[in-house]
Parts: C-alpha cells; structure tokens; sequence
C-alpha cells in the first residue's frame, strides 16, 4: 500500500484506517474472521495500517509500505506440506507465517511462528530463498514484503493450531493446495522454490 499520510514515529502501538488514516481502530470479529472498525468511517475493514515498534516496517521512495516475513513449508514422511485456513486477512490456504520483529533474525520468526500458530517445535529449518514480492499483503497493511522461505521435515506430527488466525490445519500436496482458495504467495513460493520442497 502506498501511504498518503504520516505514519507515526513514537513508541506506541498504532492501528490506522488505510481509508481515512484515523488511528486507534478497534478489532472486531464476525461470522469467525477478524476485521477493524473504524468509527470516523462508520464501515468494518479486512485490514488496517499496523505499525508497532516492535515490527521491521519501511517505505521505499514511492511511499509502499513493506514489511519482513518469514513462511516455512513443513513437509511429512508422504510428501505432503502442512497448510491450514487463514481467519484473519488474507483469507486462504496458507502455510505457517509472521512478521520479522525488530532485532529477530528471520530464521528465528520462523521458529517462533511455527511454535505460535500450529503448536510446533524442534523442526529443523532451511531456508531456500529471499524473495521481494509486490503480492503479500497482510492484515498489517502491507502489499509488498521481503519474504524469507523455509522449509522444514517431520515423519510424523501432532498440530495444535492458533485459532486466532487461522483453523483447519491439514496435511496436502502442493498440487492440492493450489486447486483450493490460497494465498498468492504460495503461488510464487513453488514459482520459485518448487524444486526444492519437492526434492
């Protein structure tokens, strides 16, 4: 997205209207998905312009926000990779994700989203490819992220998943997943690093 207005430089945890940029927006959930009202719109958004010190967030020279994520595709002993449904934007099939804060080095939000969202731990992780992608948007406002992929494999496991954000975890090839509603990333994760989740 690209920013229009100010973005605030304080310390402080902002949620900012992408629409009219009034700050301090609520969270609301309805029919199971998470949104925000914003009171001087009087309408429910998908998304809002979170900007949390804590977060790594910039603007580049035509004022897009980006931000720093990491994803990691879990694959089992049969081939297939660990997806589950996302209850919060973006909607969709996707894998295991989050932000990279301030200070964290990627590989260690991708432990740490891993642990947070489906309950897993002790995975070794691989990272396959840095990719800068304009078709990330996230629920933090963001379109364009620098995205770091990883990937990790189990024989078998149990998921406890986080319904904060997403439900439904379940165990399908890539070519299964891709025939479902997903996220866009995924797309350009096999465009990119196909051959080696399938290896």
């Amino acid at each position: 997205m690209k920013i229009t207005f100010p973005l605030p430089h304080d310390d402080a945890v902002h949620r900012i209207c992408m629409v009219c940029g009034t700050d301090n927006l609520r969270a609301v959930t309805h029919n199971g998905r998470r949104g925000y009202r914003c009171d001087h719109c009087n309408k429910t958004y998908d998304r809002s312009i979170f900007i949390n010190p804590t977060m790594h967030f910039w603007l580049d020279e035509q004022g897009e926000l980006w931000h720093e994520s990491a994803h990691v595709f879990v694959r089992n002993a049969d081939g297939k990779f660990l997806f589950y449904e996302r209850t919060e934007y973006p909607f969709g099939l996707t894998v295991p994700a989050g932000h990279v804060d301030v200070g964290m080095t990627p590989s260690e939000a991708a432990v740490t989203e891993l642990q947070e969202e489906v309950g897993v731990t002790g995975v070794p992780l691989r990272e396959l490819m840095v990719i800068d992608t304009p078709v990330d948007a996230c629920s933090a406002g963001a379109d364009a992220h620098k995205v770091h992929i990883f990937m990790g494999r189990v024989e078998h496991l149990d998921i406890t998943m986080d319904t904060h954000e997403g439900h439904k975890p379940e165990w399908l090839t890539l070519d299964e997943a891709v025939q479902r509603p997903h996220l866009p990333l995924i797309d350009e994760a096999i465009r990119y690093c196909g051959d080696s989740l399938k290896a």
